[in-house]
């Protein structure tokens, strides 16, 4: 599935979900969390590792897939111990898939694509792993 992408490369560590913007009163403006902001620019490093020559100008096929680390009681249990290693169990807990895209989303306008209203279609997953992480993998739709 890596080579059906033109672009894909994974960002280590617990993924962040975008949080809400702090506002200020002063300067009338807003600004992500400090937690947000810096995943933002840990996941365009890693992307800047990957960017195409040219940034993607077309309609863009976008894939996530979130490896958040599992909570301590389930990684405890002997029988969801093959699930995790084989990361095929699914969290159903917060944050929402949508809250990762976002900052990932973000991350990668002005280095992989121009900007990220492109993302035509996305798929984002999100499972438990023992090694957490974000892959991003990106395809431009011919003919659009």
């Amino acid at each position: 599935m890596k080579n059906d992408f033109l672009v894909w490369f994974e960002v280590p560590g617990e993924p962040v979900p975008q949080g809400r913007p702090i506002f200020s009163s002063k300067t009338k403006t807003a600004r992500d969390p400090d937690k947000s902001r810096n995943y933002k620019k840990l996941v365009r490093f890693y992307a800047r590792q990957r960017k195409p020559p040219d940034m993607l100008k077309g309609a863009l096929i976008v894939h996530i897939d979130i490896f958040k680390k599992p909570p301590k009681s389930i990684s405890d249990r002997v029988k969801n111990r093959a699930s995790l290693e084989n990361e095929t169990m699914r969290p159903i807990t917060k944050p929402d898939a949508d809250n990762y895209v976002k900052s990932v989303t973000d991350a990668c306008t002005g280095i992989i694509w121009k900007d990220d209203s492109q993302v035509v279609e996305l798929l984002v997953r999100k499972f438990y792993s023992m090694n957490p992480r974000a892959v991003v993998k990106v395809r431009e739709i011919d003919g659009i």
